[in-house]
């Protein structure tokens, strides 16, 4: 079993839980990492919530070479994960055009039926 690190991309409090793998993880704040097996990992992230964590940036394998595997495998790239830094955020959440927010947030299919 490969271990691999996940660490949180965000300032709040973030748990993953699949209760079917016996899988609970906490991360209590920005830069807390977790240590787990790549196998669990990549059985959790196919139940609701877990892949929404990646995709959005709130949680990351850490790209070691165990964590570049898996994030192969589970087809995380770039094009497909949202990270927001702290400016970014603060944009997010202050000034940026509704319009924008959209685009950048939402699924393509939401977009398409709020318009």
């Amino acid at each position: 079993m490969k271990k691999i690190k996940i660490v949180s991309l965000t300032n709040g409090r973030v748990c993953l839980s699949v209760a079917d793998l016996h899988l609970r993880l906490i991360w209590a704040k920005k830069g807390a990492i977790r240590i787990t097996n790549s196998e669990t990992i990549m059985e959790a992230y196919y139940s609701p919530g877990v892949s929404y964590l990646f995709e959005q940036g709130l949680i990351q394998i850490v790209e070691d070479e165990n964590g570049k595997q898996l994030m192969e495998d589970l087809g995380l790239n770039e094009e497909k994960i949202v990270v927001f830094d702290d400016a970014k955020s603060k944009r997010l959440l202050t000034v940026m055009p509704f319009s924008e927010f959209k685009r950048k947030l939402m699924p393509q299919e939401q977009n398409r039926l709020m318009n």
